[in-house]
């Protein structure tokens, strides 16, 4: 990890040393292609993250042509070894090289820069 200089918040004036971390942003995926896809865009505009990895829980072989389609090169795609939620989530999450995960739900919309911001935050409190 490097340095980087932050600006405290109002009313703070002081600058303080923060660690510069790095987060995956991981999404279970089953069905409900047009959430996915609308999570998938708003991350990839919020921008912030070293990777997304998106796992495919058990769909079928219509929705796994349509996740592929979504792929780049930040962008993975991993089947589940088991089916249900929980699997997807911990295989997704092992998974991980960064310094921090975000798990998000497939129908969540993420806003923009708010990965920096929780990066900010973790790292602003880290021991």
């Amino acid at each position: 990890m490097k340095n980087t200089w932050r600006q405290c918040g109002q009313p703070c004036s002081r600058l303080f040393v923060t660690l510069a971390m790095t987060t995956d942003v991981v999404v279970c995926v089953h069905g409900a292609l047009q959430e996915v896809s609308a999570c998938i865009a708003s991350v990839k505009r919020a921008g912030g993250y070293q990777r997304l990895i998106l796992v495919d829980d058990h769909n079928c072989d219509a929705d796994r042509r349509a996740l592929a389609d979504l792929l780049d090169d930040q962008t993975v795609l991993l089947s589940s070894p088991k089916p249900g939620y929980a699997h997807a989530a911990n295989h997704g999450l092992s998974e991980s090289t960064a310094d921090q995960v975000c798990l998000l739900n497939s129908d969540t919309l993420v806003a923009d820069q708010c990965l920096q911001r929780m990066a900010a935050c973790f790292s602003s409190h880290s021991a």
